[in-house]
């Protein structure tokens, strides 16, 4: 579809910014290693009493990071007080798969868990032998019942688990500002029932002046275009598209990447001299400053809403995007897990850690400082607000499907070649078929 009010679309160069997470954008020098003495007085709750803990994490940048690693030794201190807990930072240039990799050698391999960097890390991990299986681990707990399918099988690899999810996010909401809306005509409550009918609405909202949606970098752009092809091919066909049964040349397939195209004409670019250095939070603040109609973003949005003073269901609301109903786009895994090293010198230190981030009271208290959701589903969603209880339930009762643009669909490789095309597409020097064509071409040699 194509909306006849615009005649020149345009997008200026914007960079793709590291993954979802608040430690993004900054570089930071060498943090220091600091050894933490426990301090709680409650006794351990395994009968087993690990020695000490190494545990290497990149959450030391923005105070929600920062909160939730305190947060975790907190709460392991308590369980485990006689155990020595050494929390390695991971620096600013570590924020890269291969940089954790190298920390964890330059520390002699003193690192019982730590933090992947991506879906890509943890998939290198496991091919050079760093991840150790904790599947165990999960039978041992209860995870297996506890987790959603969905998410459980994008855990799983060849049948063996490597990670442990602390919280998750649905990548498909959609976004809406209740006073840019009714300024532009339009009823807040309305509901669409498909993207041409979104499209329609964006229009109105272009034709009075506003901008109609706040988009940034390339990555929000792919979620963007995965939204899409989930709202116009239904979830078989959009799951097809990865086992081969869909083709990438289907009319309905051409059709969602041209719809695609329309909806990036329409948004307001970002400043050129500051593009580059955008990430996902300046667009998210410019829809709470009641800058656009709509956003497309995760549940982690959420955060950022209640940070800005804004109330849900008064100021904005938030509904799964048109078609998607039923459906939970996995999204804020990669930056929300954590790994066992295969060889880590403090086994039972690692696995009571994992323990404790895998446990309800455990999963409970960082989805709250996270503001994301618990990827339990038999975490009590009381004293959580209005917006993550409707998450909670969706995760619960919805069909969880991979995403590409957080990689759980592809490789590496694959994703790399979609980024490098997806950043000059942002700089509109490739066409929309040829953008098709490449993810066509990543997912045919890539896809899990």
């Amino acid at each position: 579809m194509r909306c006849s009010l615009l005649t020149v679309p345009g997008v200026v160069a914007i960079a793709l910014v590291c993954a979802l997470t608040a430690a993004c954008g900054s570089e930071q020098g060498a943090a220091p290693q600091a050894v933490r003495s426990a301090g709680a007085t409650e006794p351990p709750a395994s009968a087993v009493t690990p020695a000490q803990v190494d545990v290497l994490t990149w959450w030391n940048y923005g105070d929600r990071d920062i909160a939730a690693r305190d947060q975790i030794e907190h709460m392991f201190t308590e369980r485990h007080p006689e155990t020595r807990y050494v929390d390695r930072w991971s620096d600013g240039e570590e924020y890269s798969s291969q940089g954790m990799m190298e920390r964890i050698e330059r520390d002699g391999g003193r690192v019982d868990v730590y933090q992947p960097w991506g879906d890509n890390a943890w998939r290198m991990d496991d091919d050079n032998g760093q991840a150790a299986d904790v599947s165990d681990l999960y039978d041992e707990l209860g995870l297996r019942d506890a987790l959603p399918r969905g998410l459980l099988d994008a855990l799983t690899v060849d049948g063996k688990i490597y990670r442990v999810p602390v919280a998750v996010s649905g990548g498909n909401v959609l976004w809406s500002d209740r006073r840019v809306l009714a300024d532009a005509g339009l009823d807040p409550d309305a509901v669409y029932a498909s993207v041409d009918e979104w499209i329609v609405a964006m229009c109105a909202v272009k034709a009075a002046g506003r901008d109609p949606i706040a988009l940034g970098p390339w990555w929000t752009r792919q979620l963007l275009l995965e939204n899409v092809l989930l709202s116009e091919l239904g979830r078989n066909a959009y799951q097809g598209l990865w086992d081969g049964s869909t083709s990438w040349d289907a009319v309905e397939v051409v059709e969602a990447f041209r719809d695609f195209d329309t909806v990036v004409s329409l948004a307001a670019d970002p400043d050129p001299a500051t593009a580059l250095e955008q990430d996902w939070s300046v667009q998210a603040d410019r829809f709470a400053d009641h800058g656009a109609a709509f956003l497309v973003m995760g549940d982690w949005a959420q955060a950022r809403f209640v940070a800005a003073h804004r109330f849900y269901r008064k100021d904005y609301d938030a509904v799964a995007m048109p078609g998607t109903e039923g459906s939970v786009l996995l999204a804020g895994l990669d930056g929300n897990t954590f790994a066992m090293r295969d060889g880590a010198p403090h086994p039972d230190g690692a696995r009571a850690w994992l323990g404790v981030l895998a446990s309800r009271e455990g999963q409970s208290a960082l989805a709250r400082t996270l503001g994301e959701v618990p990827a339990r589903t038999d975490v009590d969603p009381s004293g959580f607000d209005q917006y993550t209880r409707e998450a909670m339930s969706r995760l619960r009762e919805g069909t969880v499907i991979d995403s590409f643009t957080f990689g759980t669909r592809l490789g590496p490789e694959a994703s790399a070649m979609i980024e490098k095309i997806g950043r000059k597409y942002s700089n509109h020097r490739v066409d929309i078929d040829v953008l098709r064509q490449t993810i066509a071409g990543a997912a045919a040699g890539g896809a899990r």
